[in-house]
């Protein structure tokens, strides 16, 4: 308290609200570190950070900040949903087939065996409607 009331004597507006920015800053880095610690131990994360020396918690948030622009601006939508999709699940059952358990190994045999169920399912369901759509085009015009 004593600090704080010789700081706002002794010094100017701008300096005191330079030392509160920096207060601040010090209390979003400690929050960026507590909620990134997990994202920080992958070796990607550690090896960004170090090719461009920079902390951790920054290429976690650079990260994030990137995918937020591109499913905001409508270019990462696919990409996104092509690495959740694909990417992720054949790692993990690439582990999976790695590892001496069973049980995920069973996991990741139903993901795909669902995953290409649904695929079929789907493009079977489009191409119906894709053909029935045609086909009240092509009567649409006839008609006409």
């Amino acid at each position: 308290d004593v600090y704080k009331r010789q700081v706002s004597t002794q010094s100017t507006w701008g300096e005191q609200q330079q030392i509160e920015g920096k207060q601040k800053m010090g209390n979003f880095e400690e929050l960026l570190d507590l909620k990134t610690k997990d994202l920080q131990k992958f070796a990607p994360v550690q090896y960004v950070a170090k090719q461009f020396n920079i902390k951790a918690s920054y290429v976690v948030l650079g990260g994030i900040m990137s995918i937020l622009v591109l499913l905001g601006t409508g270019l990462g939508g696919q990409l996104l949903t092509s690495a959740i999709c694909y990417l992720y699940p054949a790692w993990m059952t690439f582990k999976a087939i790695e590892s001496q358990e069973q049980e995920d190994d069973v996991q990741w045999l139903t993901y795909w065996i669902v995953f290409t169920f649904f695929t079929i399912f789907d493009t079977i369901i489009n191409s119906c409607f894709l053909y029935i759509f045609m086909m009240g085009l092509y009567l649409s015009l006839i008609h006409i």
